[in-house]
């Protein structure tokens, strides 16, 4: 069965989308979509293993000082 008549250009656009708009952050974080949720996973994993990297580098950054340079780490060697 064919469509004789034309929609008009309003019942168009209000068929588009289905409820209220939403934020487009929202939207990214809620889809189903498998693609972003992909790109979503590997953002995630590059921003905490930047987060690792910056809390390795704060751990071992008293270690650099010249005082410590002739000591050794006591939790790693045990007691001397």
């Amino acid at each position: 069965m064919a469509i004789t008549e034309q929609r008009s250009e309003a019942a168009a656009d209000a068929a588009y989308g289905i409820g209220p708009r939403r934020h487009p952050i929202a939207a990214w974080l809620t889809t189903t979509d498998h693609k972003k949720i992909g790109i979503m996973y590997l953002v995630n994993s590059y921003f905490w293993f930047g987060v690792a990297g910056l809390l390795a580098v704060f751990i071992r950054a008293p270690s650099t000082s010249a005082r410590s340079a002739t000591t050794s780490c006591s939790p790693c060697t045990g007691p001397r």
